[in-house]
């Protein structure tokens, strides 16, 4: 009976010291898999922008926002977004529209944006009225909203 014991003791602790480091090996491996998953969806993400852009480009706008639905799915989904990121944000007015998304996230300081919208992007329609419009997401939570355009102070995330 003490060898029983002595033998499932020895059993189990033997499997305790090979499970921590498949343990490890596990853990490493399950971080790999998502770098690499939040990898490809960046990568999925900027090409859909791209997409977006040339849609937007062929004023297809029904396409434009299809695949502004989808560029909100993965952007706010990802774990590395999890803090103030910037979806899309474009400004001019109805005629004349740029995309700003890349400069606007490049101005994302302490998951903030504090900024004078025509000091940062300047004037893409001289003489005419502008709005900034801005999809961010912030803590996995995705909004989309509208700004005036000039001399107005952008300030995100909103409360």
């Amino acid at each position: 009976m003490k060898m029983k014991i002595f033998q499932i003791t020895l059993f189990l602790f033997c499997t305790f010291l090979n499970a921590k480091p498949l343990a490890d090996d596990y853990e490493k491996l399950q971080r790999s898999r998502e770098e690499k998953i939040e990898e490809i969806n960046g990568k999925y993400v900027e090409a859909l922008k791209d997409l977006k852009a040339n849609a937007l480009k062929g004023e297809d706008l029904e396409l434009a926002i299809a695949i502004e639905s989808e560029i909100q799915k993965y952007a706010a989904s990802s774990k590395k977004n999890r803090g103030l990121y910037i979806v899309s944000a474009t400004y001019g007015n109805n005629r004349t529209r740029v995309d700003v998304t890349k400069v606007l996230q490049g101005l994302v300081r302490n998951e903030k944006v504090d900024i004078n919208i025509k000091r940062e992007f300047g004037d893409p329609a001289p003489g005419k009225g502008k709005f900034i419009s801005v999809t961010y997401s912030i803590d996995g939570e995705t909004k989309s909203e509208q700004f005036p355009g000039g001399d107005y102070r952008l300030r995100l995330p909103t409360k």
